[in-house]
This record gives C-alpha cells, sequence and structure tokens, in this order.
C-alpha cells in the first residue's frame, strides 16, 4: 500500500511539473523555430500537434521543412552558430550536434524514456540531449502483396541467399525486387551500412574479427567492404534494383513502396511510415537483415527515429523545454508514432504503432534469440564524417566506378577521420 501511495504521489507530482510547464507562458507572444525533416503529410500531421500546443499555451511556431536540405542546411547554421529554438536530430544527436544542444537528462521526463531509446541517445556519461518520441529500426521494409504475388513467404527469408532466391522469383513476376533510390547518396551508403552489419557485427558473423580493426582503426576496407561491394554490383547487374535507381530520390522510392511497384526497400523503418502516408491502404512489413550463413543470427539496428532537442543558446531556451515536456505526454507522444514510423521511445507511452506490431511479428516468426541487435553500424564502429563518404562511395560504386577505386577513396578518407578523431 506504501508503494502504491508513493507511486500515486509521484504521478501528481510530474503532472503538476508538466501542467507549470506547459501553462506557465499561457498568455506568451513567443514564436518557437522548429527545424523538422518531415515533408508533406508527415508535416501536415505534426502541424496539428503544434496547433494544438498553440491553441492551449499561445506559444507559436515557425517550422521550417527543407526536405532533402535538412542536413545541408543545418551544417550551415552549424557553422554561423544561428540554429533554430528546437530541431529534430536524425541520427546525430550525440555525434553530430550534442555541443549545440541542451543536456536533457534532467527533466520531469527524463526517467520515462524507455532502455532501448536510452541505449541510443546516452553518451558515456549518462547525458542525452533529445526528447526520445520514437525509435526507429533499420531492417528491410517489404511490401506483402507484391511478396504474394511473386509467390514469396517472406518468413522463409532467413539468409541472403535465400532474399536473393526470393528477388529473381519477385524479377521474373514483372516487379522490382530492391527499390533503389541513389539519387539520394544515403540510400545506397544504407545498403553498405545495413549488409555490414551482418558481415561483422554478431560473434558468429563470418567477417566478425574485422570488427576491432574498424574501432582501432587498423582495418582494410579494400578487404572487409569489397565482398559487399561485389554483393551490390551483382544485384546491380542482375537488375534487382528498379531500372532508374540512380535518379530516383527518396520520396520515390517510399512512393514505390506503397504502390506495390517494389518489394524490398533496405533501411530505417521510418520509410513505412513515409509509405503509408502516400498509400494508407498499403499492405507493409518488416524483417530483419538475413543472416550470411546458415545457422547464424539475422540483425536489426535500432537508431534514432523522430528526436528532437533545443538549442542551448536559445534566447527561448524555457519555452522550448516547456513545449518538450508538453510533448511528451502520452497523448501527445502517441500522435507522433501514428505517423512517423517508430517504435514509442517513451514507457509511458501505449505503443499501438505498426512498426511495434511488425516487430512482435518478426520475432515471433524467427525467434528473438535469433536476431542480432546493435547500433546503426556507422553509429557504432566508423569515425565521425564516414557516414558521407560511405554514401558518396556507395551511390558511385553503383554508378559504375571499380570496387578498387572505391575502396581506395574509403580507406584514404577513413584514416584521416580515424586520426582527427583521436587527437588528443
Amino acid at each position: 500500500m506504501k508503494t502504491l501511495r508513493k507511486s500515486i504521489a509521484v504521478i501528481l507530482t510530474l503532472a503538476m511539473v508538466f501542467s507549470m510547464a506547459i501553462f506557465a507562458h499561457a498568455e506568451s507572444d513567443v514564436t518557437l523555430e522548429i527545424e523538422v525533416t518531415w515533408t508533406e503529410d508527415q508535416l501536415d500531421a505534426f502541424q496539428a500537434i503544434l496547433d494544438d500546443y498553440t491553441a492551449q499555451t499561445g506559444v507559436k511556431f515557425n517550422v521550417i521543412a527543407p526536405g532533402e536540405d535538412y542536413e545541408t542546411q543545418m551544417k550551415i547554421r552549424m557553422s554561423t552558430n544561428s540554429l533554430p529554438d528546437l530541431w529534430f536530430t536524425h541520427g546525430w544527436s550525440l555525434i553530430r550536434y550534442s555541443a549545440y544542444l541542451a543536456d536533457l537528462s534532467g527533466e520531469p521526463w527524463a526517467d520515462d524514456v524507455n532502455d532501448a531509446a536510452r541505449g541510443v541517445i546516452s553518451g558515456e556519461d549518462g547525458d542525452f540531449y533529445v526528447l526520445p518520441l520514437s525509435i526507429a529500426l533499420s531492417c528491410i521494409c517489404f511490401n506483402r502483396d507484391v511478396l504474394d504475388a511473386a509467390g514469396v513467404d517472406w518468413k522463409t527469408l532467413y539468409t541472403w541467399d535465400d532474399f536473393e532466391a526470393a528477388c529473381l522469383k519477385i524479377r521474373e513476376a514483372g516487379y522490382n525486387p530492391v527499390i533503389m533510390a541513389a539519387k539520394d547518396s544515403g540510400n545506397a551508403g544504407g545498403l553498405l551500412n545495413s549488409i555490414s552489419l551482418t558481415e561483422f557485427g554478431s560473434e558468429e558473423a563470418p567477417m566478425h574479427d574485422q570488427l576491432e580493426k574498424f574501432l582501432d582503426g587498423t582495418v582494410d576496407l579494400s578487404e572487409a567492404w569489397t565482398p559487399i561491394f561485389d554483393m551490390m554490383t551483382k544485384w546491380r547487374d542482375e537488375d534487382i534494383y528498379n531500372p532508374d535507381f540512380m535518379t530516383l530520390d527518396t520520396v520515390g522510392q517510399q512512393q514505390m513502396l506503397g504502390a506495390g511497384e517494389g518489394a524490398f526497400l533496405s533501411r530505417t523503418s521510418t520509410n513505412i511510415g513515409a509509405a503509408l502516408g502516400y498509400n494508407p491502404d498499403a499492405n507493409l512489413g518488416l524483417i530483419p537483415y538475413p543472416a550470411v550463413e546458415e545457422g547464424g543470427p539475422m540483425s536489426c539496428a535500432v537508431g534514432e527515429g523522430s528526436m528532437v532537442g533545443a538549442w542551448k543558446d536559445s534566447p527561448h531556451l524555457d519555452e522550448a523545454k516547456a513545449f518538450l515536456a508538453w510533448l511528451a505526454q502520452p497523448e501527445n507522444a502517441e500522435k507522433i508514432i501514428a505517423f512517423d514510423g517508430g517504435s514509442a521511445g517513451l514507457k509511458s507511452m501505449n505503443d499501438t504503432s505498426v512498426i511495434n506490431q511488425f516487430y512482435q511479428e518478426f520475432c515471433e516468426a524467427y525467434g528473438e534469440d535469433n536476431i542480432y541487435f546493435d547500433n546503426m553500424f556507422d553509429r557504432k564502429y566508423l569515425p565521425n564524417g564516414m557516414w558521407n563518404i560511405m554514401s558518396d562511395g556507395a551511390a558511385r560504386l553503383l554508378d559504375g566506378e571499380s570496387d578498387e577505386d572505391i575502396a581506395d577513396y574509403c580507406q584514404e578518407n577513413f584514416e584521416s577521420l580515424y586520426e582527427e578523431a583521436h587527437e588528443e
């Protein structure tokens, strides 16, 4: 009974703190600038949430939504230290943005962060800089109707060999097996990143001995990545990708997935949210990355989904934190995972998202113990700045440059970035 009373007291205290934070500026004429990664239907859904907050508090928002230019614009703003009051960190809350963000680990909602999200956002000292509304799963998104039409059972796709055999059946059935949108080089880099996790991540992975070399800076990328390069170009040469793989952009690949014009899309689950925004009736699903060898584990990376932080030098930092406190309330946070393609980042959220449903589904199908979970490969095993290099290199590889030239390009930059990261 004492425990129950204590729990009730804690809940009431948190509610009072939230209420004080929310309504302290009810008559405020403050306008918060917020930069978001969403566009189109997802942006409209988020704008409705902001409008609700404005109606309650009087605080207005200037929403910046640069779309594919988001990273470029944020880098420019960082270079001039002229940042928005709030922004979504798209996977980079620690490595890229932590020096500019306010520490939020002492906020009243901090204890509500679930373990999966905490593992993604926390630095070595336990501090974190974002409100984790959702986490994203890096897996293979798929269109169930396309697989059904081609006679492919997704539950049988255990190894990469199984996956490639399925791709051939899908191609023969008249569909694009793997959707690739290398106009945005990050999609090519995402495929390299994903396959790297399966090749190096788990102790059972065939090239796991290379993993320590990534971390200590001694890796030979010609040796480590050439087998993956060969796999990626094999798919190109066998028409596994869509014919316009070098000119299709990210929006186009999401529309293809939702429209049933392609079977598989390898990157984060946020693509499912976007695809459903374009095609609400799309019949989609998720599978982990296949095992390299029979008997080995499948793989799934966990990373930042919709996570928002506040500029530490904002003239409206108090108002920004008050908004985050409001957004952290379950009834508000749950509106985000209804459209963003992520799974809940807070313990108090009732996670009825399709991503959580798909996650439970593939854990049941393959066995959770047979799936290796880790951070995004580049976030954990590559030096800061290497993401842009591997993405550029992977896109150039698909466009016809040789394995050797791309390996040399990646190696040179890896060594430079590693040295830079470890300077005293």
